[in-house]
């Protein structure tokens, strides 16, 4: 990691097509601004509605190798984890070393309608880099998102936190 007297680079890299996952982003950015320079990545595609696209092209796919600790965090989309960060998770270089917590956002109540898969998912596509299994995962309806998504703050803000310290 870095010297001790300069920030660590901690990259949320999200992709949001409605703006709840980019929401805990930012809650998570705003977490974490004092103690590590902090920046939200967005994977963003050219195509206007890339749930109806079965390929996507990537107008930014960021570059994580500037990150010394990355946070991936993406939509459930049809019980499992969007192909937008599929694709953009299976063209990563193997970069080892660089320890990784995740988040997902799905639309229904229980984990086992996506949320699970997703995570896993996201876990296998990731293999090669440095894992710490930090997840999450907000259900947008039900009576406990807040305290899902506060939850996941906490443990996402706790997990960037501890690997400062290593």
């Amino acid at each position: 990691m870095k010297h001790s007297m300069q920030k660590l680079t901690v990259g949320i890299i999200i992709y949001s097509g409605t703006g709840k996952t980019l929401a805990l982003a930012e809650q998570l950015k705003s977490n974490l601004d004092e103690q590590f320079d902090v920046v939200i990545d967005q994977i963003t595609v050219k195509e206007p509605k890339p749930f109806q696209s079965p390929e996507v092209t990537f107008s930014h796919a960021p570059d994580i190798t500037a990150y010394d600790v990355l946070v991936f965090g993406a939509p459930v989309w049809a019980f499992q984890l969007t192909h937008v960060m599929k694709k953009y998770l299976h063209q990563l270089p193997n970069i080892e070393g660089k320890p990784v917590g995740f988040y997902v956002m799905q639309g229904l109540p229980f984990h086992c309608l996506g949320g699970n898969r997703a995570m896993r998912t996201m876990v296998k596509l990731t293999q090669g880099l440095q894992r710490y299994e930090c997840a999450g995962i907000v259900s947008e309806k039900g009576r406990k998102h807040n305290q899902k998504f506060n939850k996941v703050i906490t443990n996402l803000t706790d997990f960037v936190t501890k690997r400062a310290l290593l």
